[in-house]
């Protein structure tokens, strides 16, 4: 995707479940819809669960509401959990040198 943290924003205050969404056409209608004061049914059309999993279903990034935190700025690949576990193991030990070393 090649995010960064301000490929985010906040939707779902106006019912007071306030979530940080991916910005995609979901989320900006969701946020379009609360700012004209719009009522839940018509709010929750647009972010249910069927959205969700029609999202997931089928790769569509913009037919549901994506739960991303900033963070997404720092994800750079999609390691597999080997190469995941050896990167920590290899981090932890590097630290560990650097600090006995002191």
């Amino acid at each position: 995707m090649g995010a960064s943290e301000l490929d985010t924003m906040l939707v779902l205050r106006s019912l007071g479940a306030t979530h940080r969404a991916f910005i995609n056409e979901a989320a900006k209608k969701c946020l379009e819809l609360e700012n004209a004061q719009a009522d839940v049914a018509e709010i929750l059309k647009v972010v249910s669960g069927e959205n969700a999993k029609r999202m997931y279903d089928t790769g569509d990034v913009d037919a549901g509401i994506l739960p991303c935190g900033q963070g997404v700025g720092l994800v750079h690949d999609i390691p597999t959990i080997k190469e995941l576990f050896d990167r920590i193991v290899k981090e932890a030990t590097d630290l560990a040198r650097k600090l006995a070393a002191n």
